[in-house]
């Protein structure tokens, strides 16, 4: 888990950085590779839900199952609507709230 993303020394040191107050807190190498992998499947619903809004703001019919999510930067953008394919934060905020609160 997590070698093709966020890689376990990352997620430590941010935990360390960010979230533990103390520094002799430890975290399990397990509890690491859970993370990295809650933190996948955050990121892939938060592409598809705000691909969802993009297709439905620009009155494409929904497709949930031809989102390509291995290998991105090997995929080449098509420009299907208006705004090139390409997702942005406007998408990403109108799914914010329903997403954490799924999440």
């Amino acid at each position: 888990m997590g070698n093709d993303g966020l890689s376990k020394t990352t997620l430590a040191r941010l935990f360390h950085t960010v979230a533990f107050e103390e520094p002799d807190t430890r975290i399990s190498s397990k509890t690491l590779e859970l993370s990295i992998e809650y933190l996948k499947i955050f990121t892939k619903e938060a592409v598809i839900r705000a691909d969802e809004v993009r297709r439905d703001r620009n009155g494409q019919a929904r497709s949930k199952y031809n989102i390509k999510l291995e290998n991105v930067e090997d995929q080449p953008i098509e420009n299907t609507d208006s705004n090139g394919g390409i997702l942005d934060v406007n998408h990403l905020s109108q799914i914010s709230g329903s997403l954490i609160l799924d999440f």
